[in-house]
């Protein structure tokens, strides 16, 4: 539920919130942007479907690279500070560059969630394997790509 709340779709909603996640931004193609908007909005349930299949059949099948920001302990407010400010660094490069990424965070937050409700945890030893360094920790996962604009009304490609 804490995730619903920041999502926003209808066409009332985006403007009088003006924070979240839009569906405009979701990567759902331009007919389903318009559908959303005009549509009753989804509960929760039907939202978090969506969102799991986005994530998985756009924003990270179509990602030529991945990339991690390893620490040593990711829970030390130091450490966690230098890797923000490494992202932040790296984000404004890369687009400078005219490259986009987009933070793919889940799984680091999804180990915390994790242990918090006692469950195992298979997905920081999976980042671990991943990135192949011993004694790091992954704190900060993003996808890095070409910006693509795709216009609102044409569907033509921008850049």
């Amino acid at each position: 539920m804490d995730s619903f709340r920041w999502i926003r779709t209808g066409r009332r909603e985006i403007p009088a919130h003006r924070d979240g996640v839009t569906i405009d931004t979701s990567g759902a193609g331009r007919l389903m942007t318009i559908a959303g908007k005009m549509l009753p909005d989804l509960d929760a349930a039907a939202t978090d479907r969506f969102w799991l299949e986005t994530t998985r059949d756009a924003h990270t099948a179509t990602a030529p690279v991945f990339g991690v920001i390893l620490v040593r302990d990711r829970l030390d407010m130091t450490q966690a500070i230098a890797a923000g400010r490494a992202w932040q660094r790296l984000h404004l490069t890369l687009n400078a560059e005219g490259l986009s990424a987009q933070p793919l965070n889940q799984p680091v937050e999804m180990i915390d969630r994790h242990q918090m409700l006692g469950r195992s945890d298979e997905i920081g030893s999976a980042l671990a394997t991943l990135a192949r360094t011993e004694g790091w920790e992954a704190t900060f996962v993003f996808r890095l790509g070409h910006d693509v604009i795709v216009h609102f009304c044409t569907g033509k490609k921008l850049s």
